[in-house]
C-alpha cells in the first residue's frame, strides 16, 4: 500500500523451519523464489529479498506470540483451558504447494517411531514441483509413513476416503495449504 508510507520497508512473511539444530544453532528453510514476471513486476517483495542475502546479513526472525498447539511426548496438547491432549498413533496429512514446511520437521520426528502411522496426502500442479522434489527425500520416508502425491487434482471425499481414513481410531488430521484447499478440505471435513 504506497499510501502507507512508513510501511514501505517492513515485509514481514510466515515460513516454517524444516530444520531446528539448537546444538550447531543452525535453522533451515525451504522457500520458493518467485522471480519477476509480467503480473508482478518486482517478484515476490520477500523471497526477492532474500534471494540477495549474503553471509554476514542479518534478519529478524521470530517466532509467533502464541500456539494453538504443540506436540509433547508423541500426544497433541491443544492450548485451552484445560488443555486438551490427543494421542498420536494415526495422522493424516494434507497440504499443498508451500503447505509442505510444517510438516518436514514432523515427518523428521516421527519417521522412526513404529507405533505412529502418518498418511501423507500432498496435492501439487506444475507450479509446485520446487517442493514435490523435497519429497524425493528418501530420509523422510520409513514403513509407518504413506505418501500420496495428487498432480493437477482437487480434493474431494472420494480422495479423503480412499487415501485417508479406514480403520485407524481417532486420527489426527492436519492441513496447510492455500486458502483454496483449506476452505475445500475444512467444508468436506465439516459436510462429510
Amino acid at each position: 500500500n504506497k499510501d502507507n508510507h512508513e510501511m514501505l520497508d517492513l515485509i514481514q512473511r510466515a515460513y516454517s523451519p524444516t530444520l531446528i539444530d539448537e546444538k550447531n544453532k543452525l535453522i533451515e528453510f525451504k522457500i520458493k523464489i518467485y522471480p519477476k514476471n509480467d503480473t508482478y513486476p518486482d517478484g515476490g517483495k520477500s523471497t526477492s529479498y532474500l534471494e540477495t542475502i549474503q553471509v554476514g546479513n542479518k534478519i529478524e526472525i521470530w517466532t509467533p506470540n502464541t500456539y494453538d498447539f504443540y506436540i509433547e511426548d508423541y500426544c497433541l496438547i491443544k492450548n485451552t483451558i484445560p488443555k486438551q491432549i490427543f494421542q498420536l498413533h494415526y495422522i493424516n496429512i494434507i497440504c499443498a504447494g508451500s503447505g509442505i514446511t510444517p510438516f518436514i520437521r514432523l515427518l523428521a520426528k516421527f519417521r522412526s517411531q513404529t507405533h505412529i502411522y502418518i498418511k501423507f496426502l500432498y496435492f501439487t500442479n506444475n507450479d509446485n514441483e520446487y517442493f514435490t522434489t523435497l519429497l524425493d527425500n528418501t530420509d523422510f520416508w520409513a514403513n509407518n509413513i504413506t505418501l500420496h502425491i495428487m498432480k493437477n487434482i482437487h480434493i474431494s471425499t472420494e480422495i479423503i476416503h480412499t487415501f485417508l481414513f479406514g480403520k485407524e481410531v481417532n486420527p489426527v488430521t492436519f492441513i496447510c495449504g492455500p486458502q483454496g484447499l483449506l476452505k475445500s478440505a475444512y467444508d468436506l471435513f465439516i459436510n462429510n
